[in-house]
């Protein structure tokens, strides 16, 4: 909000791209994980919590999408245009009913789960073609790249890995699959996926969770 007072866009953008790397470096495992693994480990909770794979990948698939593009949402409400918000939201309620209304009769679940995840896509495309008329501002750039390709060749290593060797093994092979996957996803991050920004900001993190000690100024 400073910066669109001030007319700053050019700090403004770069905020947006920065929210929008950080936001997906973060929740990318979370998404793949859920989606290829989210059948197996809804057993946890026990059998009858169970849930279609396609259902599980398309409504992991829409929250990656509501946090991948959240930064547009934020824009329109903290730079006054709470109408533009408001509107689209209605427009993506409206969508979602007339969807359901449509796809649950002959789908069933698979049916309500693509209702929110094309609503949630269309809303969010709307949000962006919004701030990016207001402010010149797309919420993607280059930046995503790194960590996207990261997060899909961990995907395709372990997911290969656990289809070969762990399949049948049910919830375990599911656990261990997440795990090793979210070790070879950070690790790759940590080493080859962060720029001077990101290791900034994990230095202040772990500084306020106290696993780093703040040195002393001179």
């Amino acid at each position: 909000a400073q910066f669109c007072k001030a007319g700053n866009h050019s700090e403004m953008r770069h905020m947006v791209h920065q929210h929008t790397r950080w936001v997906m470096i973060t929740t990318l495992p979370f998404f793949m994980i859920i989606a290829f693994l989210g059948h197996e480990l809804l057993g946890i909770f026990g059998s009858e919590f169970r849930l279609a794979t396609s259902v599980v990948a398309t409504l992991a698939l829409s929250q990656f999408t509501i946090a991948l593009l959240s930064s547009a949402g934020f824009m329109l409400s903290m730079t006054g245009r709470h109408m533009l918000e408001f509107y689209t939201m209605l427009f993506a309620l409206m969508c979602n009913i007339a969807l359901n209304l449509v796809l649950i009769p002959s789908f069933g679940l698979l049916g309500a789960a693509a209702a929110t995840l094309v609503s949630t896509i269309l809303a969010n495309i709307l949000r962006s073609i919004q701030v990016y008329k207001v402010h010149g501002i797309f919420p993607f750039d280059r930046g995503l790249l790194q960590p996207a390709l990261i997060g899909v060749l961990c995907s395709a290593v372990v997911i290969g890995l656990y289809r070969y060797f762990s399949a049948g093994n049910g919830i375990g092979g599911a656990i261990a699959t997440s795990v090793i996957f979210f070790l070879l996803y950070s690790i790759l991050v940590v080493k080859i996926g962060l720029n001077a920004e990101d290791k900034l900001l994990a230095v202040r993190i772990t500084e306020k969770l106290g696993l780093r000690t703040k040195p002393e100024s001179t």
